[in-house]
Formats: C-alpha cells, structure tokens, sequence
C-alpha cells in the first residue's frame, strides 16, 4: 500500500511539476513571421546591416508591421553591451560609452569582416520564399541600465520580443526609442529609417531645393525645342548643367550621410557622363567615336538622344537624372511620413488609381525540343535552359542551326534580353540611330539599347557592323560587360584589349569558360557555344559598383547575388526537358 502512496505522490509531483512548466511558458506562442530584404536600414544617415552577437549576418524580420532587428545589432548602435539569458529570460543592455557601429552591408567585404548567415544561403532562400515560425516572447523582460524597459507600438499595443534560431530581435521602433530617435518603415522603399526629429527641418529645406533643381531639367528636358544650330542645342544643355551644378552647392543637412552620399554620386555621373561631353563646340575633336559621331548630327536629333538618355531609359534601367529623382522621392516620402507619427506607412499612393506604366514585354518562351534539329545540339542544357528563359531561339525554318556562328546583332539581342531578365525591352518606335549602319536593322533598338548602357560598343568609326562574326573572345568581352566589368575601367579597350580579357575571364571569372576549354576563342563562335557562354554567366556574380566607405568615391566589388537571382530574380535554373534522340 504504501508503495501504491509513494507512486500516487510521485505522480502528482510530476503533474504539479509538468503544470508549473507550462505555466512559466504559456505567455509563449509560435507565429508566422517574413524576412525583410534588402537587409539594411538608414540610421541617422547611415546605412546599417544586421549581426548577431556571434558576428553571423541576420535578416530584419517582419511581424504585424512590424520590424524586428537583433539584440547584438541594438547594443551597436547605442554603443552598449547587450546581452541575452536564456535561463532567467532576460534582456540586459548596459552602456559602456563605446562608439556606435554600423554595418554597412553594400560598403564593407564580409568576407573579411566573416559575416556569414549562420543558416547558410540555400535555406536564407526558403525562409524568403516561405516565411519563417518565430517565437513571441512576451515574458522575456529588457533592462537598459538598471531600468525595465517597455516597448508599445505607436497606436499603443505591446510589442514583445522575438526569439529566432537562438537569436533575440527587438522591435525597431523600440531601439530607436532608446537613441531617442524615431523609426519609420517605408514599405514602398523596402526601408527601415532612424531618423533625429530635430534633424527633419533643415532635410526639408535641403529637399524642397533639391526637388526644384529636378524640376527644372526635367522641364529643359521635355520641351520639344525647334533647334536650327549647335550654339541653340549647347545653349539648353548649358542651362541643364547649371542646374546640376546647382545641386552640388546645397548647403548638407545634418544626418542625411546615405543619401547625400548617393545625390553627390549620380550629380558627378549625370555632369561627367550625360552632360559634359556633349557641350563644347569643339567636342568633334574627342578620342571617342561615340562623341564624334554624336556632333555629326542635327541639333534637333542630338536633342532627341539626349532626353533618351536621360528620362526615356526603360523601367528596368534606370539612368542617372532618374536616380536623383527617385532619391528625392523617397527623401520626401521620410519627411511626409514622419508627420504621420506611425511606425508603418503604406505606399502614400496605395489606393489612386494610376495611369499603367509601359511594361517592357513578356518572356517569350520557345521549346527547344521541337527544333528540327535538337538532337544534334551538344550544349543540350544551356541552350534549353536559355530558350526557357527567353534569351535565345532557333531560325525562321524551324532549326536551331548550333554550329552556325553568331552575328554582332544577334550577340547585342542576347546580351540585351539577358540584362532585361529575358523580356524585351521598351524601345521606342522610333528610335534615333546610335550607329551609322543600322537604321532600319532587325536589331536596331536591341543595339541602340545595349550602347546606352556600355554593354555594347561599335566597331571606332561611327558604324556597328551588325552582320558581322562575332569571335568567342569578343562575345567573352560582352558577357563581362554585361556583368558589370566596365571596359574603360578593366582596361578592355586599346590594341591589346582581347589579351586583357581573356585575363579577366581566367583569374576573375573563370566559370565563363567552363565547358568551352577546348573552344578557339579567336574564331567565330558558334550559336551553341555563344548560349553555354551565356549559360555559364548565370551562375557568376555580377561586378556591383559602389559607394567606398570613406569619401564620396565609387569602386567595384562582387554581388552577394548570381545573374539568375540579381536579373532574373529566380533562385535556381529552370528544369532542362529530355533531349530528343537522346
């Protein structure tokens, strides 16, 4: 009997115990959460990325609009230990008088700095395709020097830690309370801004001057001017660059760090690219084609390239004057979202009804196995991958025709709807011709394209030679453009531009050739070979030019991103279809 009491005993200690733990933990709930990306906010200015306390790169998580960032990233930017105790479920950050830190993920190499995500790339990939299950965790407590610290919403509801694969994450709203700043999601920016309130009056002064100057080229630049001489056309371009300049000149408000950084970039670019070369009378006496074939033309057609230039570029691309304007934007959507005094603003345009923006075209998909002659095409896997992403297709008879060798238009189409994701570009109408010998070309606006953007370039003489080969080393020199190596800067121009890159190619990119070790690239390439060199181009990293850390300089560094994820915005290759005969 007594061991039948000693068993009863035992099992309601067991049920007490059992209760009591679920007691301690019933404040506790699994939720839904999504990953927020990009990964940065602006903090006062300054771009910041996401660590954890064992210096793993984190994503920005978002729940009931909401976003979440890591206990460690909070203690960097107040320059306090900050610290998580699983066991007693508590938040402790103590001030230590260190400097703020921020991560600025599109400045620094995480290589070096080891800023790895701790899940690993493949499954960063699901979490953003699929959300993540994070833990609510209400009944974890926060202490900031000694003192409890409650965080609400601004409409007043609790807002409770998160717990994510053993990291904690605040509320952002809640770690800029303890700067004593405030934060603004942008959603239409997919941005997160800690910003001073005492800072937003001279921003305002600085962005109203700033949006005047825009307004002032785009004006210059959408009047259809009858232009009878090159002193008319230099005329207008002055008052442009006047305007520009101007913009160099505002006085720099306080706090604004990322986006004058940004202004002071794309001004330089629009002076020194879009604008300068084209004003003095004398510019026929250039080292570049591209200028003396420009002054050889009419005032009226030199005007018309201009504005494609500058505001007509697809959606897809965007050009330096449509950049500043886009800056300006968002600068003014802070400032007008900051009067609402509510952490999550909606696109101020949610709800309008808008006038539909020209889409660029549909991908237009061809199968690969109907070609007549699929079974003989050796680079079976590229040239279905790329006809599934809308970048290649066969002959007018049907055919693929895979040793037939590539012309210089078909390579500027290839290339072109490579870097448009496979769609076709907006091309105007009636486009003004770049080349002397393309007018009325089936390629015409695929070339005119792809020179605006640097990705192609003519033969010195004014002219593009559209039916001309193609050899494997010239489409090797279009592909790195493509990907983001600018010749000028890689010194792929000049007498011995073709040895320079087949050097890139081997010591910086090697994976362009895979497949094609055996292939002459001083010959013309063929069809099939041109789609594996395009094939292998998907899974390289794009050559991303950047803001430096320091001064208000540009350099290139890899994107964190493949071509496929970075144009294409798919994670992983299509599924190749059985081949024919096979």
């Amino acid at each position: 009997m007594k061991r039948i009491y000693r068993f009863l005993s035992a099992c309601l200690c067991a049920a007490l115990a059992c209760c009591w733990t679920l007691a301690f933990a019933a404040g506790e709930q699994t939720v839904h959460a999504d990953i927020r990306s990009p990964w940065w906010v602006i903090v006062k200015g300054t771009q910041a990325g996401f660590v954890d306390d064992q210096q793993g790169r984190r994503e920005a998580i978002a729940y009931e609009n909401m976003v979440y960032i890591p206990l460690a990233t909070v203690g960097l930017w107040m320059g306090a230990d900050a610290r998580w105790d699983a066991d007693t479920n508590a938040v402790t950050i103590t001030s230590n008088a260190a400097e703020p830190v921020y991560y600025r993920p599109k400045d620094l190499d995480f290589d070096r700095l080891d800023l790895k995500r701790p899940e690993g790339d493949e499954q960063y990939q699901l979490d953003m395709k699929n959300g993540i299950d994070v833990l609510l965790c209400p009944d974890v407590t926060v202490t900031v020097d000694g003192q409890i610290k409650t965080f609400v919403s601004d409409g007043g509801t609790p807002l409770c830690p998160l717990l994510f694969r053993e990291c904690i994450y605040l509320p952002v709203s809640g770690a800029a309370q303890l700067l004593g700043l405030k934060a603004l999601w942008l959603e239409q920016w997919n941005t997160v801004d800690v910003y001073d309130p005492d800072a937003l009056e001279a921003i305002g002064t600085y962005v109203t001057a700033l949006r005047g100057h825009l307004d002032d080229v785009r004006m210059l630049l959408e009047k259809n001017y009858a232009l009878d001489s090159d002193e008319e056309f230099v005329e207008y371009m002055g008052q442009i660059r006047a305007s520009v300049q101007a913009i160099q000149s505002l006085p720099e408000p306080p706090d604004m760090t990322w986006y004058l950084d940004a202004v002071s970039f794309y001004t330089q670019h629009l002076l020194s690219d879009d604008i300068e070369p084209y004003l003095p009378l004398n510019a026929i006496a250039s080292d570049s084609p591209y200028i003396n074939d420009f002054w050889k033309r009419s005032p009226d057609s030199k005007w018309r390239m201009i504005k494609e230039t500058l505001i007509s570029k697809p959606k897809d691309v965007t050009s330096n004057f449509l950049s500043l304007e886009k800056i300006c934007t968002q600068c003014e959507d802070l400032l007008s979202c900051a009067g609402t005094n509510v952490f999550f603003c909606p696109d101020p345009g949610a709800g309008e009804v808008e006038t539909p923006a020209i889409q660029p075209g549909e991908v237009v998909v061809v199968d690969p196995t109907r070609f007549t002659d699929s079974a003989s095409i050796a680079n079976w896997d590229a040239v279905s991958t790329l006809c599934g992403l809308g970048v290649i297709s066969g002959k007018e008879n049907g055919c693929f025709d895979p040793g037939g060798t590539v012309t210089r238009a078909e390579a500027a189409k290839m290339i072109v709807l490579m870097s448009t994701g496979g769609r076709e570009p907006d091309i105007p109408a009636d486009p003004v011709p770049l080349f002397s010998d393309i007018h009325g070309h089936w390629a015409e606006g695929y070339i005119n394209f792809g020179s605006m953007f640097n990705i192609l370039d003519g033969g010195g003489d004014g002219s593009f030679d559209p039916d001309g080969e193609v050899t494997g080393i010239q489409f090797a020199k279009l592909c790195l453009g493509m990907l983001g190596y600018d010749p000028a800067v890689y010194q792929l121009t000049g007498s011995a531009w073709a040895s320079h890159v087949d050097a890139l190619v081997r010591h910086t990119v090697p994976d362009l050739y895979e497949e094609l070790e055996a292939v002459d690239m001083n010959a013309p390439i063929s069809r099939e070979n041109a789609a594996q060199m395009l094939y292998n181009a998907l899974g390289c990293y794009s050559n991303m030019r950047t803001f430096s850390e320091s001064g208000r300089i540009w350099e290139y560094k890899p994107s964190d991103r493949t071509f496929l994820q970075e144009y294409f915005q798919i994670e992983t290759l299509p599924e190749v279809p059985a081949q024919p005969g096979k």
